[in-house]
C-alpha cells in the first residue's frame, strides 16, 4: 500500500472585493464604491480573525466574496430587524470610506475603519422564477429595505406582471 500524501481542505474565496482602487490584483477586484448582487451564502470563521465571507453572486453571473468587518457585519447579521439578511436576498453594499476610531486598536493603530450603508430586497418568489426573463418589477419586488427596516409582504399574483 502506497503511502498517502494529506493535503489541508481549502475552500476557495474566488475573487475577492476590495474599497480601495489600488489594491486589486490577481485575486482581488475593484469594484467601485459600491457592490450590488444576489446574496449566495456566507462563510464563516475564515482566517486567522475567524471573519464572515459574504458571496455575492452580481449581474454578469461571477461571484464575489467581500470580506466582513465588525461594521459590515453588523448589518449584514442583524440588519433585518435583528435577524440576518437571508441568502437570497438582493444587497447593495455601500463603502463609505474609513473614519478614525475614538478609543480602542484602531485609533491606537492609526489604521481606521471602513463604514458601509447595507440595502437589501427580498423578491417574491415568483420574481426568482422570473429570473433571467424580461420581467415588471413591482413595488414589492424591488423595495430596498436600508440599514435593517423589514422589506414589504411580496406582491401577490394579482400584483405581478411578466412576460
Amino acid at each position: 500500500m502506497s503511502e498517502l500524501n494529506f493535503k489541508s481542505a481549502k475552500k476557495p474565496l474566488g475573487i475577492t472585493v476590495v474599497w480601495e482602487e489600488g489594491a486589486a490584483d490577481d485575486s482581488h477586484v475593484y469594484l467601485g464604491d459600491t457592490v450590488q448582487g444576489e446574496l449566495t451564502g456566507i462563510d464563516q470563521d475564515v482566517g486567522p480573525n475567524n471573519s464572515n465571507v459574504y458571496k455575492i453572486k452580481l449581474d454578469d453571473g461571477k461571484i464575489v466574496s467581500v470580506w466582513g468587518t465588525t461594521v459590515l457585519d453588523d448589518f449584514m447579521l442583524e440588519g433585518n430587524e435583528g435577524e440576518a439578511i437571508p441568502v437570497g436576498a438582493i444587497v447593495r453594499i455601500e463603502c463609505l470610506g474609513k473614519k478614525q476610531g475614538l478609543t480602542g486598536p484602531s485609533k491606537q493603530a492609526g489604521k481606521g475603519y471602513w463604514t458601509f450603508d447595507v440595502q437589501f430586497a427580498i423578491p417574491s418568489p415568483a420574481f426568482k422564477a422570473a429570473a433571467g426573463k424580461t420581467a415588471v418589477k413591482t413595488a414589492a419586488d424591488e423595495e430596498i429595505v436600508s440599514k435593517g427596516q423589514k422589506a414589504a409582504k411580496p406582491a401577490t399574483e394579482d400584483e405581478e406582471e411578466y412576460s
